[in-house]
């Protein structure tokens, strides 16, 4: 009998010892998937941020180079300044529009007699914002590319007298898309203002709605994820996705980052991602 009993204490013990050795392993267990998710979210971070500066820088520097125009709108020959201007941007063409409709381009292209830019997007637009304007993409009546103007008023006796612009080719943008792949279905895209597609790896994508080409991602879900700057979840062709969206300074348009979770491992998380954002930022 006191075997028995001494035999049910051992139990007993090993029982509580592999109660408590199973707590352990859980609680283990959780904080190494809260410091995996922890990790996560820092690279995504950092690598979306290094390629949102990347873009901003692009889009900044063309702008820089149009509004470096505007003291020469008032020439009566403004070729120098506008092939000085095309070198500079690598743009596609470079013009000015006038507000008694006048318009000079860099491009010797066939235009319309009656072409009047006061009535064009980019005219419009910059002169809409009074500031720096960027066009939604549109395919190049001569490139036959993508294309996004970027514009910008020149002021005269308090109204605009003129409008300096640009057209300049997606496709340096659209590399950097298709280069940031942390994992091997990883796919990132530009998403405008108004929730539309405009800048994507694949050119079928360009100017449809966000849940058109991504039905798992929601333009409200981009919203909340650019304001709180934390990642979201989402899915994709039947695939859970961790998203990131990161907002592209100097522009109307956000970074968005689509990660298949099922490709990230909790041991060496993101190997590539690390050392995609140690040569942006390095």
């Amino acid at each position: 009998m006191i075997a028995t009993l001494k035999g049910r204490v051992v139990m007993a013990a090993l029982a509580v010892t592999a109660i408590g050795l199973a707590a352990v392993a859980s609680v283990i267990l959780f904080a190494t998937q809260r410091g995996a998710t922890e990790t996560l979210q820092s690279d995504l971070k950092q690598v979306a941020q290094a390629n949102a500066t990347e873009i901003s820088n692009w889009a900044v520097s063309k702008q820089l180079v149009v509004k470096s125009l505007m003291p020469a709108v008032t020439k009566e020959d403004l070729s120098n300044e506008l092939a000085a201007a095309q070198t500079a941007g690598d743009f596609d063409d470079v013009y000015v529009g006038y507000a008694d409709r006048r318009a000079t381009f860099f491009q010797k292209r066939q235009r319309a007699a009656d072409y009047d830019p006061t009535k064009r997007g980019w005219y419009i637009g910059a002169a809409k914002a009074n500031g720096p304007f960027i066009s939604k993409p549109y395919v190049g009546a001569g490139s036959k590319k993508l294309t996004v103007t970027f514009a910008a008023p020149v002021n005269a006796n308090g109204t605009v007298g003129a409008v300096v612009a640009a057209d300049v080719l997606m496709e340096s943008v659209q590399k950097t898309l298709a280069a940031i792949r942390p994992t091997s279905s990883s796919l990132a895209f530009l998403e405008g203002a108004d929730g539309t597609v405009i800048a994507h790896p694949n050119d079928e994508a360009v100017l449809k709605t966000v849940d058109q080409v991504f039905p798992g991602v929601t333009a409200g879900q981009i919203d909340r994820l650019s304001d709180s700057g934390t990642t979201g979840e989402s899915s994709r062709d039947g695939r859970e996705q961790t998203v990131l969206v990161t907002k592209v300074d100097g522009t109307p348009w956000r970074l968005v980052i689509l990660v298949d979770t099922g490709e990230v491992s909790l041991t060496g998380i993101f190997e590539p991602f690390r050392d995609r954002r140690n040569r942006a930022t390095g």
